[in-house]
């Protein structure tokens, strides 16, 4: 095996970009660039396993012998906070020690995961940035482009150097009409277009679908109609990062006279981390305690629930099977998936 330090050596007057993962896969986003003989990492991410791989919780690639005959990494550079960008940091961080640049909303999901291993975030050199800045490295200015997706604070990554320009995203999309933050960030977008980009690196599900993605906005009137339908407990379940439809949820509760219930930690990690970054304060129709839920009758009660994925450990799974300690399902109760399968993930419904 060649070393990577070989393999950049071969054409030092260039860029040499390595994906480790998430190239041709869904999940494990890892990105090397070497530029001027230092390493620098985009996303760190996991992928998590199928079926077959009993006893295995998540798997991220293997970055040791590679940058080990590199010597170090110079930064790591992270798009947004979902699992695949950013769930390995915590394993390989340590290891490879090198300042992190993310957004307010990444980097608390960053210091959470170094924690649940316990390890000090203040041991790193974290530092938060903002759309529009620049971090200036060795051989490189990152300017960092807001973009829209399904969790707050994504950013695209205009690298410029002198060996060229790159536009680097991880999973994104473009809202024209979202309720609850800025439209991504058109006119820088066409200021780098005509500025020249060299190789543009994009990365977004469902991309080679033709048409324009729906705005968080749809979703609130089809969700309204079905909550007045139900008699009973109204049951969504959808990712618990996505802190928008979060938001929408919570709307349509409020306009239907129904208050809110967490099942799942995701969920409750995200109004967390939307109140540590100034985003979103928990609104008034969550409910608070254990006593506040089962003093609501069912007909005036949603339930916000991890497990969209089909996970079997889930809080929905655990409802359908009839184990989850909180919450069951009930005749006349209403289950709405309001999220899409992510591909990859369809022998978690059978």
């Amino acid at each position: 095996m060649h070393s990577l330090k070989d393999i950049c050596a071969s054409a030092p007057s260039a860029i040499h970009i390595i994906p480790f993962g998430g190239c041709g896969e869904f999940g494990m986003n890892l990105t090397a660039y070497v530029i001027d003989g230092q390493l620098y990492v985009i996303d760190c991410g996991i992928m998590f396993p199928d079926a077959a791989k009993l006893g295995i919780d998540a798997l991220y690639p293997d970055v040791n012998p590679w940058f080990k005959s590199f010597g170090k990494v110079g930064a790591y550079f992270i798009t947004h906070g979902h699992e695949d960008h950013v769930g390995a940091i915590a394993q390989i961080l340590p290891a490879w020690p090198a300042p992190v640049f993310a957004s307010a909303w990444t980097m608390s999901i960053i210091e959470r995961k170094l924690a649940q291993l316990g390890i000090n975030s203040k041991d790193f050199d974290l530092r938060t940035v903002k759309p529009g800045s620049v971090s200036r490295v060795k051989g490189a200015d990152v300017e960092w482009v807001h973009l829209n997706h399904s969790i707050p604070h994504t950013l695209g990554l205009f690298i410029q150097s002198k060996y060229g320009n790159i536009f680097h995203t991880g999973d994104f999309k473009i809202d024209h009409k979202s309720p609850y933050e800025e439209v991504a960030d058109l006119k820088r977008l066409k200021e780098i277009g005509e500025m020249g980009c060299d190789l543009l690196l994009a990365d977004s599900t469902n991309s080679h679908t033709s048409g324009f993605c729906p705005s968080e906005s749809v979703v609130e009137p089809a969700l309204l109609d079905v909550m007045k339908s139900s008699p009973g407990k109204v049951i969504v379940t959808t990712f618990a990062s996505n802190l928008w439809r979060m938001r929408t949820v919570a709307d349509v509760c409020k306009k239907n006279g129904r208050v809110m219930a967490l099942a799942g930690r995701g969920m409750q990690n995200t109004i967390e981390i939307a109140s540590e970054v100034g985003i979103w304060d928990a609104p008034k129709v969550l409910l608070s305690d254990d006593k506040q839920v089962s003093q609501t009758p069912s007909e005036n009660l949603l339930i916000l629930a991890t497990g969209s994925q089909g996970e079997s450990t889930a809080a929905l799974a655990r409802m359908a099977y009839g184990d989850h300690r909180d919450f069951t399902i009930d005749p006349g109760d209403h289950v709405i998936f309001s999220s899409r399968v992510i591909p990859g993930n369809e022998k978690s419904y059978l």
